[in-house]
């Protein structure tokens, strides 16, 4: 069961590289994302907001989790399914993300993308390597802090192809 998660991970990873590809740059497109496309909240809400009132001629789109959807319906707010073709699509035309938890790492950021990571909760807790424990299924603490590392470092995206951080925290 592991190997054929590992095989499709490789396969879904590669066709978003290929999809990103097979279509141009759309510049005044920007996907949002809260709490893993679950909620129209946090900062990438208030960041939607503003955009959308002062901005009105960027395409603005919501990740969805595919069980979260009636919330995005519900508000009229336009979304796309996750890890759908037509997100995989979107995604890859962006030019900017902009969400409060990590993407998983194995979804590989266009060069010329821009990942605004503005992260969620209060200034009063830790994160990334500030931590001291991390108690999360799947992981270690020492695990974890590598990924954010690699996540958000111009060194450790020049060695995986990419011109700039993968994310940028606020």
């Amino acid at each position: 069961m592991k190997t054929l998660k590992v095989i499709l991970l490789k396969f879904y990873k590669i066709l978003f590289w290929l999809l990103g590809k097979s279509f141009h740059k759309d510049y005044r497109l920007i996907i949002f994302e809260s709490f893993l496309g679950k909620q129209y909240s946090d900062n990438p809400r208030a960041i939607y907001e503003y955009m959308t009132a002062h901005y009105p001629d960027y395409r603005l789109l919501w990740s969805a989790d595919r069980r979260h959807r009636k919330v995005f319906k519900t508000l009229d707010i336009p979304y796309v399914t996750r890890f759908t073709p037509s997100w995989m699509i979107y995604m890859n035309k962006a030019a900017l993300w902009v969400t409060n938890s990590r993407l998983p790492l194995w979804i590989p950021k266009p060069d010329d993308t821009l990942y605004l990571q503005t992260w969620h909760g209060t200034p009063l807790k830790k994160l990334g390597t500030d931590i001291n424990s991390v108690l999360m299924p799947g992981t270690d603490t020492d695990k974890y802090k590598r990924n954010f590392t690699a996540e958000s470092s111009p060194v450790e995206a020049s060695l995986l192809g990419c011109r700039e951080p993968r994310s940028f925290v606020v």
